[in-house]
């Protein structure tokens, strides 16, 4: 009987000690470095504002968090990386339009865009800028659609990233607004905007867009030319470059934006803390100000909304892709 209390006391020990175990091993996540993979390359507006998010929000939580590049795909291989990955919360996707609603168009994919994945919050926002060669000595956007229609049968190569590319969106735009015939034009393909800027600064391709945080660097020392910021707002970071709005080109608004997601089966309190974490951003006016100098905003949006805002921007999506075909 001795013998049976002891083995029962020492039982409950180790259950009890399990369950503290368990409890403090839940709260505390994250406890190690944390990787978020971006379908983009280095260098691209989607890097510079991931780094960005990576700096401060791994501040916020107290480690480190990777940027890993996985360009290429329409986004797809990046995507796969984080749902083969354990489902702890230490591998993530920078997620993005590309790598999430903008594959709604795309045929036979691995996963299912909604069902398969876990969306935790969308953090900045910020426009597409088209951009060209400046040895071909356009002054804005509207000298573009001047010399395609002045120079119909030269051939004009522009870089993309895919159809389901912010990139691509902001070009089929530019030539919807000025009724121009895309077919007559040439798409280049690359893995980024990082990629498409150093493409027209070679003198590749003659016109490309990118998010406007990777443009700066490039204008700044004259190696590729801003001709228009989409929507409707300058940016304080290129100064000089008018917006589409001012332009009267109400039809070229192609934007991009930055979240974090992981597969289905992450934990609540992994979602939890990362929501939380990336909210209280918000309140960081060191954060705040790296964004401005690279002309993108917070624009924080929760996991409690996030699902309904992707579903409506995949049915916008799909008119943009059935505009552009």
């Amino acid at each position: 009987m001795k013998h049976t209390k002891i083995a029962l006391v020492l039982l409950f020990l180790l259950v009890f000690a399990g369950s503290l175990f368990a409890n403090a091993t839940a709260e505390e996540y994250p406890s190690k470095p944390i990787d978020i993979v971006l379908g983009a390359s280095a260098g691209s507006g989607g890097d510079i504002s991931s780094r960005i998010i990576a700096k401060y929000l791994g501040q916020e939580l107290g480690v480190t968090i990777n940027v890993i590049n996985t360009p290429g795909g329409s986004g797809v291989p990046a995507v796969q990386s984080v749902l083969s990955a354990p489902a702890n919360g230490y591998t993530l996707m920078s997620d993005q339009g590309f790598s999430s609603t903008n594959q709604t168009v795309l045929e036979q994919l691995p996963y299912d865009v909604f069902e398969d994945r876990t969306y935790i919050c969308k953090i900045i926002s910020g426009p597409q800028v088209l951009c060209g060669n400046p040895k071909m000595g356009w002054s804005d956007i509207r000298d573009v659609a001047t010399y395609l229609k002045e120079n119909p049968g030269k051939e004009f190569f522009w870089a993309g990233i895919g159809k389901n590319s912010a990139a691509n969106f902001a070009y089929i735009q530019f030539i919807q607004q000025f009724d121009l015939d895309i077919s007559k034009t040439t798409e280049i393909r690359y893995g980024g905007g990082g990629e498409i800027l150093a493409a027209i600064a070679g003198g590749h391709v003659m016109i490309g867009s990118c998010a406007a945080s990777g443009v700066p660097s490039f204008s700044q020392d004259g190696s590729v030319k801003p001709l228009v910021v989409c929507g409707t707002k300058r940016l304080d970071s290129l100064p000089d470059v008018p917006c589409a709005g001012e332009l009267g080109l109400d039809n070229i608004t192609s934007d991009f934006w930055i979240g974090l997601s992981g597969s289905k089966d992450l934990p609540q309190e992994v979602i939890d803390t990362l929501a939380e974490a990336a909210a209280n951003l918000g309140n960081n006016q060191e954060f705040l100000d790296s964004l401005a100098k690279v002309g993108i905003v917070y624009n924080y949006l929760g996991p409690d909304k996030m699902v309904d805002a992707l579903k409506a921007d995949a049915v916008k999506v799909k008119e943009m892709i059935m505009l552009g075909d």
